[in-house]
């Protein structure tokens, strides 16, 4: 477990793009899951991270929030690994129990 994307369904491009209500709305999803991944990992900590734009990192032309999480002996370069589907399958049951 280590990386969690909160995706709207309806298609915006980014924060520029989205409304208040809509944007408000995707906070509370966004606050919502990362408590839940928080709980499901037992980490000290979470980074969330919105990226708007290309020259500011965004890869994807949708809006979507990464929830990542952080641990206090870890840098977020060394907090990265690869994960076999059975095991992402394992930590999205841990997380959705949360919610």
């Amino acid at each position: 477990m280590g990386h969690t994307l909160v995706v709207p369904k309806r298609h915006r491009e980014n924060t520029f793009e989205i409304s208040e209500k809509e944007l408000a709305h995707s906070s509370k999803v966004v606050k919502k899951v990362a408590s839940a991944v928080k709980k499901a990992a037992n980490v000290e900590g979470v980074k969330i991270v919105q990226n708007n734009g290309e020259a500011a990192g965004q890869m994807i032309s949708h809006l979507h929030v990464h929830i990542i999480l952080m641990h206090a002996e870890l840098s977020s370069l060394h907090n990265r690994e690869i994960r076999e589907a059975i095991v992402l399958e394992g930590d999205a049951k841990k997380i959705r129990r949360f919610l």
